[in-house]
């Protein structure tokens, strides 16, 4: 029957910790001891293994308890999981990608300010054109 089972291992003395043991079914990958005295495995690799795990934690710790555990477990194969390193693979591609909008940016920030002095330039030579119009009309009497 499968299922969890806390206690104290075997030769348990009365400074170790307590120890939660999965009961039936296929055991776990290989664990590692933990310093609370849980044996730490990699993902469960049924549903059936799965509803075992929350069966026996609720029984042991309570539902609320259970869930907050099971939450912790990944549900995907191991090939599934996201790894650190294709993490830090597709940081390094993003942040070029940003480098790269980044300099596309400063390059169009370089041709508005150009552009905007071409109009400053432009907008000058208008109102100097105005101003020698208007003046040559009020010289011939024109708007006078």
């Amino acid at each position: 029957m499968a299922g969890l089972r806390l206690g104290r291992p075997p030769r348990a003395n009365k400074h170790s910790g307590w120890h939660l043991t999965v009961i039936g079914g296929t055991p776990p990958h290989e664990g590692l001891e933990s310093g609370f005295g849980f044996t730490l495995a990699g993902p469960v690799e049924s549903e059936a293994r799965r509803r075992a795990l929350y069966t026996g934690f609720t029984d042991v710790l309570g539902r609320d308890l259970a869930e907050s555990l099971m939450s912790y477990l990944p549900v995907s194969p191991e090939s599934d999981l996201v790894t650190r390193a294709y993490l830090d693979e597709r940081i390094g591609d993003v942040s070029g990608r940003i480098d790269a909008l980044s300099d596309r940016v400063d390059r169009l920030s370089d041709r508005v300010d150009r552009l905007s002095d071409r109009m400053d330039r432009l907008q000058t030579t208008l109102l100097g054109g105005f101003a020698a119009m208007i003046a040559a009309l009020l010289a011939t009497g024109f708007l006078g």
